[in-house]
């Protein structure tokens, strides 16, 4: 089957694909500037297909190769693994719910004691290293 490709070609034209027996497939330019190559391995013709970037030169093989591709997936969903697929039985998975915590919360340390900031009817205060804490000036208003 020829395949044509919408892979942009290398500097000298050319697109090569290699096979599996590492053969290599080079899509050249045909009259009309298309990238074109007759592709016979079945096998190459399925994965090439299935990407989206190789599709059949001529209308007549369209249906051909919309079999292979359909022939591809199917063989791609057998070696599928079982336990990626999801079971009947499990329930739908909300994706907006919140997240769920997995342990709680860390209890505080005897002793501590919890800050939560200045509250609305205390000024922050500023630790200054000396014994005794200091108002920031930029609060107070001078009388």
């Amino acid at each position: 089957m020829k395949l044509q490709t919408t892979i942009a070609p290398r500097r000298d034209g050319t697109v090569i694909v290699r096979g599996a027996k590492n053969q290599e497939h080079t899509f050249k330019s045909d009259e009309y500037g298309d990238l074109v190559c007759d592709i016979e391995d079945v096998d190459l013709m399925k994965k090439l297909l299935s990407t989206g970037n190789f599709f059949p030169a001529d209308e007549a093989d369209h249906a051909a190769a919309a079999a292979l591709v359909r022939a591809a997936q199917v063989e791609l969903d057998e070696d599928l693994d079982p336990d990626l697929d999801p079971d009947e039985d499990d329930e739908p998975v909300d994706m907006n719910a919140l997240p769920v915590e997995s342990s709680p919360a860390p209890a505080a340390v005897a002793g501590e004691v919890e800050n939560n900031g200045p509250q609305e009817d205390e000024d922050p205060v500023v630790e200054t290293g000396a014994s005794e804490a200091v108002a920031p000036t930029s609060r107070r208003r001078r009388a």
